[in-house]
């Protein structure tokens, strides 16, 4: 059995559901069926300590791995997320948050799974950065079991909305018109009269032509 936990307490922009997917097909990947990945989102001052305990370096850092297993026994690991520095990352890359917090993660996870790179620049052509950049172009490719549509993340989310016409509960309307969790789960179309009462009672960014 594989188990994840996406551990981000105060950090509720952390897409940890598309991370658990990651995270489950970089294992699928490897013919990895009995697995357990711990990912713990932290902010700079936890990094900084963490970093500084165990590899001599007390500043914030952007992806610390603890592989925890024997050798040979099945994968067992902590992976600690620098939240603040992924976000520092992400504004520097021009890229979404969620996108380097994915990264990040994935390359803890595969440090855990035994794979490494060199220093400097020479590390970017290494095949453990090649497979992750392949993870997160699945990532991006996939919906709803990879990323979610990117049109989804423009739209306003309130963590959770009920509709009085509607006899279900949702998180978002999607750019195609569809109710959709924060899993990803399609659990069906919005009618116009719905969108209308989205905006009305939420003041729900919902798109143009939706």
């Amino acid at each position: 059995m594989i188990t994840i936990h996406i551990n981000a307490p105060g950090r509720g922009s952390v897409p940890g559901e598309r991370i658990g997917r990651l995270l489950h097909e970089t294992l699928r990947r490897e013919g990895i069926s009995s697995a357990e990945l711990s990912v713990t989102f932290v902010g700079d001052s936890k990094m900084a300590r963490l970093h500084g305990r165990y590899l001599g370096r007390p500043q914030p850092t952007d992806v610390l791995s603890f592989a925890l297993h024997e050798d040979g026994a099945d994968p067992l690991g902590d992976i600690y997320v620098g939240h603040d520095q992924a976000l520092r990352q992400a504004k520097a890359a021009g890229i979404e948050p969620a996108e380097e917090m994915a990264r990040l993660a994935v390359h803890g996870a595969l440090h855990v799974l035994g794979y490494d790179h060199p220093s400097g620049a020479d590390r970017e052509g290494s095949e453990m950065f090649r497979l992750q950049e392949r993870l997160l172009d699945w990532m991006k490719a996939n919906r709803p079991d990879g990323a979610l549509p990117a049109e989804t993340e423009r739209v306003g989310c309130p963590p959770v909305a009920h509709i009085a016409q509607r006899a279900t509960t949702f998180d978002c309307i999607t750019a195609d018109g569809n109710f959709q969790r924060r899993d990803g789960r399609v659990v069906g179309a919005v009618s116009k009269a719905e969108k209308k009462g989205a905006r009305r009672a939420l003041g729900w960014e919902v798109p143009r032509g939706s």
